[in-house]
């Protein structure tokens, strides 16, 4: 339990019931190495959002992030913790870090999300800052935008995701990942206004990172045009087609008048 009473959730442990998380291989290692590395140095960069004469109440999660489910769109999901030194840095008040594998097409999705109780607070460095200045990751198409459609449930509208995407190379290695931030109850892919929009008033903050490992032949052809288009990229919009609606039964959503926020 964190000092404000927050569960410190890495999401609970193993895989999925009646369909285990594979061992990951040589590419979901290189996913969580690369993944660990920019939380490092997300951490080291953080920024604060804004300053009050005194900190507000935290906010707490609906429900514990070791409910998330450990199943879904055929994938089972493996726990990941991170480094108690990459935690500690880190410093959510809870947290996901999972590693998921589909057996029918021998896909690997990572997924990390990342919860603080309050919106005043710190904001993460975009992923690229580490995993370049510091990784020796390159970037080459930069920062690309683009807008996920995520369906809505019935009687409410659907909701326009927008997201960051980055195509990282490094050596051998490449992968494409997908994010996007929350505050106060509201979607962004961009750092400034999540840090205006926390300065107000009580809330929270989140971040969510979907990344899938590239293959030499999809890395070969996807590019700041053709990425939207590629195999790789569908299946980290199916993750968060999933994961985006799922997260508002566990995130303090203001215009959900289901259940309270427990804590």
């Amino acid at each position: 339990m964190s000092e404000t009473g927050v569960e410190k959730s890495s999401g609970g442990s193993g895989g999925a019931a009646g369909q285990p998380a594979a061992a990951p291989s040589g590419a979901a290692l290189a996913i969580v190495a690369a993944v660990a590395l920019a939380l490092l140095g997300s951490g080291l960069g953080f920024r604060f959002i804004g300053q009050a004469p005194r900190p507000p109440e935290p906010t707490p999660l609906r429900r514990s992030l070791d409910e998330f489910p450990r199943e879904f769109l055929g994938y089972g999901w493996r726990n990941q913790p991170l480094e108690p030194e990459i935690e500690k840095v880190a410093g959510a008040s809870a947290y996901l870090n999972l590693l998921g594998f589909r057996s029918r097409d021998a896909a690997y999705a990572h997924l990390y999300v990342s919860y603080y109780n309050q919106a005043q607070t710190l904001v993460e460095h975009e992923p690229q800052v580490c995993m370049v200045e510091a990784g020796g990751w390159s970037l080459p198409y930069g920062i690309l935008r683009n807008e996920v459609k995520i369906p809505a449930p019935a009687g409410d509208p659907a909701v326009t995701l927008p997201v960051n995407v980055y195509l990282f190379r490094k050596d051998v290695e490449n992968l494409l990942m997908v994010n996007y931030y929350c505050v106060n109850s509201e979607y962004f892919n961009s750092r400034d206004e999540v840090r205006m929009k926390g300065l107000i008033g009580r809330g929270f903050y989140a971040q969510t990172r979907v990344s899938i490992p590239l293959s030499d032949l999809d890395a070969a052809s996807i590019n700041e045009t053709t990425y939207a288009d590629s195999e790789p990229y569908k299946r980290a919009v199916e993750v968060l087609q999933f994961v985006v609606p799922e997260l508002e039964k566990y995130l303090p959503f203001e215009r959900r008048t289901g259940d309270k926020p427990q804590g």
